[in-house]
């Protein structure tokens, strides 16, 4: 059976990415410069010659072996001066599937294995997850998505994590990551845009309900095409529901004229410059491709509420509760009356291993 060399569908490429339109690949017998045909198909049957041009896109047609001979491939750009690669010898009687790539190696510009390191799975090193479902793969996981651009993953393998996953960077596409948060409290699997805000300020003049300008105590930080996030308390609603003290909006800066900003949408509230209130300005991450799949298989667990104090803030005992301060909760079921946290989704805070606190006044 012929061997097969080259399948046909990856570009050979210089080293500023343009393609090797008209490239040559010479073939001769091993250890020679004596020309030494390839094929076309298996069956040996449509000599290509000794020499294929790769075509206007940088392809070659798909390039069989006879595995009666030994051969050295020489690639050249189009005016036959630069060799790009010499491969010498090229093993006879190999199938194609057992080509050895490693994905640290360095390898010329236009050959398969640069093509190749294009895309990187969370298995390569330097990141060596292990994808078995169990073993905490958070530190590889993050470490992947903080340096590489084109992911890849098969969905047979599961990475196991237990700190949430941040992905901060333009253009990064990722395929086949299957992610299983391993811890049992509710996390975010992956945040998708930056971990802390390029600049934060105040209002320095109410805004009108359905305003598009908004007029900041200081612009620095803000421009245009950057989200900016409204966050504010309004002492009316906090009086009447603590669960709705805080407010957000976010949109994005379509106009800068000094420290008056203009939004692409108008603000759906008032905000006075006296409430408890900040507006921030965010970069936001564009041009990501994300598929992947989520075992959610531990998480949200049910616990317990054995005892829920007349507090403010409200102080619920949970034996063993396993939670940290900032974790999320909801709450469910009869509540002994407790009509103020019924129903209720808050952030806690630990007060030891059975205890916490919510921020709602359960005194009534």
């Amino acid at each position: 059976m012929a061997d097969l060399f080259d399948i046909g569908i990856f570009s050979v490429e210089d080293t500023d990415g343009s393609v090797g339109a008209g490239w040559k690949l010479a073939f001769y017998a091993t250890g020679t410069t004596t020309p030494q045909n390839v094929y076309a198909d298996s069956d040996l049957q449509t000599s290509l010659g000794a020499v294929v041009t790769a075509d206007s896109g940088g392809k070659f047609v798909g390039i069989y072996l006879d595995p009666a001979n030994s051969y050295r491939a020489v690639l050249k750009t189009s005016d036959d001066v630069t060799t790009i690669y010499d491969l010498d010898p090229i093993n006879s009687n190999i199938n194609a599937g057992l080509v050895a790539f490693d994905q640290t190696e360095t390898y010329a510009a236009g050959t398969v294995g640069k093509k190749l390191q294009q895309t990187v799975s969370p298995k390569d090193a330097p990141y060596n997850a292990a994808g078995d479902g169990s073993t905490d793969d958070s530190i590889a996981l993050q470490s992947i998505l903080s340096a590489e651009d084109h992911i890849h993953a098969s969905f047979a393998d599961t990475y196991a994590f237990q700190t949430g996953l941040t992905l901060t960077r333009n253009r990064v596409t990722i395929d086949g990551l299957k992610l299983k948060p391993v811890s049992t409290r509710n996390m975010t699997a992956l945040t998708i845009g930056p971990t802390s805000p390029d600049a934060s300020t105040t209002l320095s003049v109410n805004a009108a309900e359905f305003a598009t300008t908004v007029t900041l105590t200081s612009a620095t930080g803000f421009s245009v095409g950057k989200l900016i996030l409204f966050t504010f308390s309004n002492p009316t609603w906090v009086a009447a529901d603590p669960l709705a003290a805080s407010y957000r909006f976010v949109t994005r800066i379509v106009g800068v004229a000094g420290s008056v900003i203009e939004l692409q949408d108008a603000l759906p509230q008032a905000i006075q410059s006296a409430w408890t209130h900040s507006v921030q300005a965010w970069t936001p991450v564009t041009g990501a491709r994300i598929k992947l799949e989520l075992d959610q298989s531990a998480q949200g667990q049910t616990k317990t509420v054995t005892a829920i104090g007349k507090a403010n803030p409200a102080v619920l005992t949970v034996p063993s509760h396993g939670y940290t301060s900032g974790d999320t909760i909801s709450l469910n079921g009869p509540l002994a009356g407790m009509v103020e946290i019924h129903g209720a989704t808050a952030a806690i805070t630990v007060i030891d291993a059975n205890n916490f606190s919510i921020p709602v006044n359960s005194t009534a």
